[in-house]
């Protein structure tokens, strides 16, 4: 993997955990996973823990993400992966769906937002 000419890498701010959690379960050790990167074992653990402010940049994660063997965006606070799980079964479904059969499964989808808001809105 190399950087993207022309576009400086970003440091993440407060960048969630991940990363412990992922290697750990994969079996693999802090000090691999360092030499994988390029980076000490002590930096690699100050990412984990999130120490002195310590942030892996975009360009760092992507290569974390690499050597574990995910996608960089499961690294993220917001990644969900049984909420992932279900988007990706029902993208499947939909995908199968004639263009007809999709506009009326769109139709239906906006139908039961918009009753569930109004549900919600009546309730308060």
């Amino acid at each position: 993997m190399r950087a993207m000419a022309g576009r400086p890498s970003k440091t993440i701010i407060h960048p969630p955990n991940r990363i412990q959690q992922i290697r750990k379960a994969r079996g693999i050790t802090l000090e691999w996973l360092a030499d994988r990167i390029g980076k000490s074992d002590e930096t690699v653990r100050k990412y984990e823990t999130g120490d002195e402010g310590v942030s892996p940049t975009l360009y760092v994660l992507e290569r974390i993400a690499a050597a574990l063997g995910v996608k960089a965006h499961m690294l993220l606070n917001d990644y969900d992966a049984a909420r992932e799980a279900e988007a990706i079964a029902l993208l499947a479904v939909f995908r199968r769906l004639s263009a007809d059969e999709r506009e009326r499964a769109l139709t239906l989808l906006t139908a039961l937002e918009s009753h569930d808001k109004k549900t919600r809105a009546a309730g308060q």
